[in-house]
């Protein structure tokens, strides 16, 4: 004797392993299983929005797709969102090079500017400050201590 699972269950065990296309196809083609009044239906009983069904249903029919999302989504970068990010590294730094040679470099670790960031209030890590850096052609150069020669006498 087998027992069958109810379609919510059904839904709610599926919606954790499937990716958002899948769960969207698999929507879809739940919904064109009941005919007219699918779609409120499988949104009725799934939870899932009826745009979701709708785009489900128009992906099950249409060519496989090698994307799960549209481009352009994801989080924005930093320095988009905050622009002036790139001020208060200039002002945190200590610039030194060649201007002729458009050399620039600074002897501060990425590890403190990143912390100077912090305190100063952005929510930051060290590799969009790395990544900053290298953008504006900076290199990182450690303090070296020169040996003097003796002349010879």
């Amino acid at each position: 004797m087998t027992k069958t699972l109810d379609q919510q269950t059904q839904y709610e065990t599926l919606k954790p392993v499937l990716n958002e296309r899948q769960w969207r196809i698999y929507l879809g083609t739940e919904a064109r299983k009941y005919g007219p009044g699918g779609i409120v239906q499988v949104a009725h009983v799934s939870g899932a929005d009826r745009g979701t069904i709708s785009r489900g249903i128009k992906d099950s029919l249409g060519p496989p797709l090698g994307r799960v999302r549209l481009p352009g989504g994801g989080r924005k970068k930093l320095v988009a969102m905050h622009p002036e990010i790139k001020d208060e590294v200039y002002k945190i730094i200590k610039k030194s090079g060649s201007p002729m040679k458009h050399i620039t470099w600074t002897h501060l670790s990425i590890d403190k500017i990143t912390a100077e960031l912090r305190r100063r209030g952005y929510a930051i890590t060290k590799t969009p400050v790395n990544r900053l850096l290298w953008q504006e052609k900076f290199s990182l150069r450690k303090n070296q201590k020169r040996v003097a020669q003796k002349e010879p006498s």
